[in-house]
C-alpha cells in the first residue's frame, strides 16, 4: 500500500496546506496492522468453476466477516466480497485460487471459505 496526501491551496499564501493523510506503513514482520493475515491454496473442483452461483455463495460467506479477502486466479485478483470480481477471475474446474483473509477473523473466515471451495460449493457432480 502506498501513502497518499491530500492538499488544497490557501489564495492568501498560494502554499499546498494538508488536509489531511491517509498512511499505511505494513508491517515487517507479515503481520496485519488490523489482525490477523492467512491464506491458503485452493483448487476449484465443482463442474462448472466459480460461476454465478458459487461466486454468490463465496462472497456472502466472506461477507459475513470483518477480515479484508482477496482471492488471487493465476495473475487475476478479486475482492472476496465482490461477486463480480470473483466472476471475473475465470477460475474454471482445477484453477488454483489463493484465498488471502486480513482482520481479526481472519482465521475463521479462511477456514469457513477454504470449506465452501473443497466441498465443490455443495454442486452435484
Amino acid at each position: 500500500m502506498s501513502s497518499k496526501m491530500l492538499t488544497t491551496r490557501s489564495s492568501a499564501d498560494n502554499h499546498p496546506k494538508p488536509s489531511g493523510f491517509y498512511l499505511f506503513f505494513p508491517p515487517s514482520d507479515g503481520a496485519s496492522a488490523l489482525g490477523e493475515q492467512c491464506s491458503a491454496k485452493l483448487t476449484i473442483s465443482n463442474k462448472y468453476g466459480m460461476h454465478a452461483r458459487p461466486a454468490t455463495d463465496f462472497a456472502q460467506g466472506a461477507m459475513g466477516f470483518q477480515s479484508e479477502i482477496r482471492v488471487i486466479a493465476g495473475p487475476e485478483k478479486a475482492d472476496g466480497k465482490s461477486v463480480m470480481e470473483l466472476m471475473m477471475l475465470a477460475a474454471t474446474k482445477g484453477t488454483e485460487i489463493e484465498v488471502i483473509c486480513n482482520g481479526d477473523d481472519a482465521k475463521e473466515a479462511l477456514d469457513h471459505l477454504a470449506s465452501l471451495v473443497k466441498r465443490g460449493f455443495d454442486e452435484e457432480e
